[in-house]
């Protein structure tokens, strides 16, 4: 490398002392392997590794003379070497960081050369090895540098190549299932265990393969469906692939299962070299479903900071072509839809609860209640599940919001009466009134309370006195019974 004006040693000093003076305005961009003076080059690679270390914890860290002395020394014992680092380091912290337009200007340049020269040797030695197909690589890679002159050159290229994808074709709205689960959208649903969350991702893989329904009147899109899993065992969801009658080893041409019984397992999404995205691009228009988020990257599910990135990986999934369906837990709260940090709901497009109902311990319907839909209404499924002779299915239908909201809100009020005992209708908005507002509270006490109602109500003659409710027993309710004391 040429060690001449503009980038020589006075150049190299003062991008030296701006990195560690103000890194805030060089550390994207600079790479010590560009400086070609050898204590320069040591210096700028300590400096670099130490701010990334240390600035994310905390963004006011900067390096000093005794503490950029102590490191350099910790990997330099020889006395002539550390007396000439030493020399460098007074220099460094004397001269006043240069950190006009100029000089940043200057260090673009810089890199942007530096990157030229790297790119010639390393083609040099392709062509010796006859590597051609490398040569063509490299000389891709250089391109964008080539409409990068100047910063105005490269913001009018940045503005000019924004307004030809804004020409491109307009798209419409495509649906996997219509009216619930859009096409290249990220889809999560969120359940507490044993909700049915699993089931549904399951059903849904069996019938992409095809092109077949969910239940009556619900098609499912064809396409390509990966189902990523990282806990539970083969014979697990062989079992359940059995009860669907579907055996995904005729199938896997559409449909691919990767388990944790697998070489090599299903990678974590940011994990370096993960194939999701390029599987997304090179099987577009296809699906993509994790069974269990959390088992599925590192870190606090409560930090946004650790959950960004990974909303990031996924979006450019569906970017890429494909339909991310997530199964995610619920949080302990009813109010919270899913566990963790706001941030896993900010990055989906597409948002559902995924309640299971009860008779006993068997599930007797599993409500899909949509709470976000950036795509169109919220709406909400009601299906229920069948077992039989070895087999499972799903039938039912569409659950209308305000039907669902009703039969929640009714199922609570009830569960605040007693069969044996009268419970004032103050001790009900105490309970409940915060959740669901007084006014909805008193309209399900009037509509189970009347003649073919849930409840009896009665009301003491004294005035002012408040209403007390009793729940009928179940024979009482079936034959109906008019409001008042017994």
């Amino acid at each position: 490398m040429i060690n001449s004006y503009p980038f020589g040693q006075v150049f190299q000093l003062k991008l030296l002392a701006l990195l560690v003076q103000q890194p805030e305005k060089v550390l994207d961009i600079v790479d010590s392997r560009y400086f070609d003076i050898g204590n320069h080059k040591e210096v700028a690679r300590i400096a670099i590794e130490l701010y990334a270390k240390y600035l994310p914890r905390d963004p006011h860290f900067r390096l000093d003379y005794e503490s950029l002395k102590e490191a350099v020394y910790a990997t330099e014992t020889d006395t002539h070497r550390r007396h000439n680092f030493k020399r460098l380091l007074k220099d460094i912290f004397t001269l006043s960081p240069d950190n006009s337009p100029l000089l940043i200007d200057q260090t673009r340049g810089f890199i942007t050369e530096r990157r030229y020269r790297e790119a010639l040797v390393a083609a040099e030695k392709d062509i010796a090895n006859l590597n051609y197909v490398g040569v063509h690589e490299r000389i891709e890679k250089l391109r964008p540098l080539m409409k990068m002159g100047s910063i105005e050159t490269s913001m009018r290229a940045l503005r000019n190549s924004l307004r030809q994808q804004m020409h491109n074709p307009l798209r419409e709205v495509e649906w996997d299932v219509p009216g619930f689960f859009p096409a290249r959208a990220t889809i999560l649903f969120g359940g507490r265990k044993r909700e049915g969350k699993s089931y549904l991702l399951q059903a849904l893989g069996k019938a992409s393969r095809k092109g077949s329904e969910l239940i009556k009147r619900l098609p499912v899109a064809k396409k390509s469906f990966l189902y990523l899993v990282r806990e539970g065992a083969q014979e697990l969801y062989d079992q359940r692939f059995r009860e669907f009658e579907f055996d995904y080893r005729k199938h896997s041409r559409k449909f691919q299962l990767w388990g944790p019984w697998m070489e090599p397992i299903p990678p974590k999404i940011l994990e370096r070299g993960t194939p999701y995205s390029e599987w997304a691009k090179e099987f577009a228009p296809c699906s993509i479903a994790i069974d269990g988020l959390r088992r599925f990257f590192d870190g606090d599910e409560n930090s946004s900071e650790a959950m960004d990135p990974v909303g990031q990986e996924l979006t450019t999934w569906a970017n890429n072509g494909a339909t991310v369906y997530i199964a995610h837990h619920r949080g302990k709260s009813k109010n919270i839809d899913s566990r963790g940090s706001s941030a896993i709901e900010d990055f989906v497009s597409v948002q559902y609860v995924v309640e299971a109902l009860r008779e006993g311990q068997r599930i007797s319907k599993i409500r899909v209640r949509c709470v976000k839909n950036w795509y169109g209404e919220e709406k909400a499924l009601l299906l229920v599940p069948h077992w039989g002779a070895g087999k499972f299915w799903f039938t039912g239908g569409e659950a209308t919001e305000a039907e669902d909201r009703w039969a929640r809100d009714k199922e609570m009020v009830l569960s605040q009466t007693s069969v044996t005992e009268w419970v004032p209708r103050a001790t009900i908005f105490e309970a409940l009134e915060g959740e669901m507002g007084r006014d909805r509270i008193i309209e399900i006490l009037d509509s189970e309370s009347g003649k073919n109602g849930k409840l009896r109500a009665k009301r003491s003659s004294k005035p002012g006195a408040p209403f007390q409710y009793r729940r009928l027993t179940k024979a009482k309710a079936e034959t109906g019974s008019d409001s008042g004391d017994e």
